[in-house]
C-alpha cells in the first residue's frame, strides 16, 4: 500500500518480485555496455531502465469512499484522466487466473453496472493484492463475486 489518508488507500499495480525485471535487466545491460567502455551506451541505458522503471510504479490503483479508480500517479498527483467505478455500481468481481493453463498469476476484473472496467492482478504483490480485492469486496457487498473471487476471500480470511 503506498499511502493512506482521509479514506483514501493506493496499491502501486505491479509491486513485489514483478517490479525488478525492469531494473535488473536495464542494469545488467548498462554494466555489460560499461565493461567494454562503450560509455555512451552504459549512460543512455541506466537513463532508460530508471524512465521505465518509474513509469511502471507510476500506475496505481486508488480505493476512496466513493469507489475504486485506476490512473498514473507522479509524487502522489494523478496524472490525467482515472477510469473510476463508484463502489454502488459495482455489479460483478471476477478473479481468475491470469493465462489459461498457467497457474502463476491472478487477475481481477471489477465491472460496473454500465461495462466499465479496472483490472489488476498479482503482480502487485501478493498481500497488496488480496487486500485490495478483500476490499474491494467489502466495499462493493451487493456485487456478483465470480471465478476464484470467493476462494480467494476465503484464503485471505484465513491468512489472517
Amino acid at each position: 500500500m503506498l499511502s493512506s489518508m482521509d479514506g483514501v488507500r493506493r496499491y502501486p499495480a505491479i509491486g513485489g518480485f514483478a517490479a525488478c525485471p525492469v531494473p535488473v535487466l536495464f542494469g545488467a545491460l548498462a554494466a555489460c555496455a560499461a565493461v567494454v567502455a562503450d560509455w555512451d551506451v552504459a549512460v543512455a541505458l541506466g537513463v532508460l531502465g530508471i524512465a521505465l522503471d518509474g513509469l511502471q510504479r507510476a500506475v496505481v490503483l486508488e480505493v476512496s469512499p466513493r469507489g475504486l479508480s485506476r490512473s498514473f500517479a507522479f509524487h502522489g498527483s494523478p496524472l490525467g484522466p482515472s477510469r473510476v467505478v463508484a463502489w454502488s455500481a459495482v455489479d460483478e468481481i471476477v478473479t481468475r487466473w491470469r493465462w489459461p493453463h498457467d497457474f502463476t498469476a491472478l487477475e481481477t476484473v471489477v465491472v460496473g453496472a454500465s461495462g466499465e472496467r479496472i483490472s489488476f492482478g498479482s503482480v502487485m504483490g501478493i498481500d497488496a493484492y488480496r487486500g485490495l480485492v478483500a476490499e474491494i469486496a467489502r466495499r462493493a457487498p451487493e456485487a456478483r463475486r465470480t471465478g476464484l473471487t470467493e476462494a480467494l476471500l476465503a484464503e485471505t480470511r484465513a491468512s489472517r
